[in-house]
């Protein structure tokens, strides 16, 4: 299910980023960039890319010693994986291509 919420607080302040939309999938955040310039986007798909990984490290240290992951762990470090690399590739098409 998808809905659209308010940024978690270590987004605040992307929360009313008029190209910003934070959007709740289970317990993964998403953040979709609306509009922008070539250059602009490619910042804010950093940010996307980056606060994406720190989701992906605090399952990390939700599971650590051991690193054993359930299923509902899997399917977020698998969304997790694919919204960074859906960001990398903006960003090298922004910037390299």
């Amino acid at each position: 299910m998808v809905q659209a919420v308010g940024c978690r607080p270590a987004l605040r302040g992307f929360d009313s980023h008029p190209r910003l939309q934070c959007i709740r999938r289970s317990n993964l955040l998403v953040i979709n960039v609306v509009g922008g310039t070539m250059k602009e986007k490619a910042v804010e798909e950093t940010f996307v890319a980056l606060f994406a990984l720190t989701d992906l490290r605090q399952i990390f240290r939700d599971t650590k010693p051991t690193f054993k992951f359930n299923t509902e762990e899997k399917e977020q470090i698998k969304q997790i994986i694919e919204r960074v690399r859906q960001s990398l590739n903006a960003i090298e098409s922004e910037l390299i291509e």
